[in-house]
């Protein structure tokens, strides 16, 4: 028998009071149905059915960036639309469009928590895959993951100068580079893992300031070098002089 099987007297106004065995059976049918639509039930076109509600999937979108926005992680960006005229296109011609020019901030969560001096991990024209969240004060943010283009690796791959000449140590100071190959920022630190050796300045290939170098960064904010490969030097060599 389900809840609503259950059948009561009929009373007659002015002339049938209530008893206390029916009027008891009716608020604690009540009491069921109130708790059973809180979490385990669905009042729908067949009527009430004691189940769980369908989970509410977050509507994910692609935004595009367009320049860093104020507070760290977080960048202007506009939303994308797939274009239908590429979905065949062989060229490697961009599937998406910008749907229009309304700048939206969205907070890349690989950027969720870094160091008091941030490198930007996103620049122009990177994507990111996001969703809305409510934050603690009910305000509605969007937030995101970056699409990696490089399918075999979860780090992106960034050009950078150094800034010093190779020091007593695995550590060195670097620049990013612009897309003319210039500097910008501020300079931060790269380890760097020196193959059968603790130093630079006694590895090789030897750096000078200006060197161009390849990096990338970990999820928790840490930078590595990527390229080139050092390798520490034999005794009497001068390949590091």
């Amino acid at each position: 028998m389900t809840l609503l099987d259950q059948t009561f007297n009929r009373l007659r106004a002015g002339r049938d009071k209530v008893s206390a065995f029916e009027y008891n059976r009716l608020a604690g049918l009540v009491e069921k149905i109130s708790r059973s639509l809180i979490s385990n039930g669905v009042m729908d076109s067949t009527g009430f059915t004691t189940r769980r509600p369908p989970i509410s999937i977050p509507k994910i979108k692609v935004f595009e960036v367009q320049s860093t926005a104020t507070g760290d992680g977080i960048y202007n960006c506009y939303e994308q639309t797939l274009d239908a005229t590429e979905w065949i296109d062989t060229n490697g011609n961009d599937k998406f469009d910008d749907k229009n020019s309304i700048s939206v901030e969205v907070l890349n969560l690989w950027e969720n928590h870094i160091s008091s001096n941030p490198v930007i991990a996103l620049s122009s024209d990177d994507r990111i895959a996001a969703w809305q969240w409510k934050d603690d004060e009910g305000v509605t943010r969007w937030v995101g993951i970056p699409l990696v283009v490089d399918s075999d690796t979860s780090m992106k791959v960034f050009e950078a100068k150094a800034q010093v000449n190779a020091p007593h140590n695995d550590d060195l100071s670097v620049k990013l580079c612009d897309i003319y190959g210039d500097t910008t920022g501020s300079a931060f630190t790269v380890k760097c893992t020196i193959h059968n050796g603790l130093y630079l300045d006694e590895a090789s290939p030897y750096i000078d300031s200006g060197k161009d170098i390849f990096v990338a960064q970990r999820g928790n904010g840490d930078w590595l070098c990527i390229s080139p490969v050092f390798n520490a030097c034999e005794i009497g060599c001068v390949c590091c002089s």
